[in-house]
């Protein structure tokens, strides 16, 4: 898990994230350890879960945590950007 992937070797300052829609899980399951450092993200939500891609849902939970988050369509396939809000801490 990414849980204890961050146990075992420490915060990460970036994480990318391609996990064919399971993006969702993954954030939902380590919402504390991620609200404790708030490290970069990038995630390729362009997958399809039900009938609608991951990106609402991605974002939602990042915000959730605490994340500044903007998804683009670079090449046709959608990346979320999350970022810690400096200005609001």
């Amino acid at each position: 898990t990414l849980t204890a992937a961050i146990a075992a070797h420490g915060m990460p300052s970036w994480i990318k994230m391609d996990i064919e829609g399971a993006e969702i899980d993954v954030i939902a399951g380590s919402r504390d350890v991620l609200r404790e450092g708030l490290p970069h993200m990038v995630i390729d939500t362009s997958h399809v879960v039900g009938t609608h891609t991951t990106a609402a849902r991605v974002e939602a939970l990042l915000q959730e945590i605490g994340y500044t988050v903007r998804t683009e369509a670079p090449g046709g396939s959608q990346l979320t950007w999350a970022w810690r809000d400096t200005a609001a801490n």
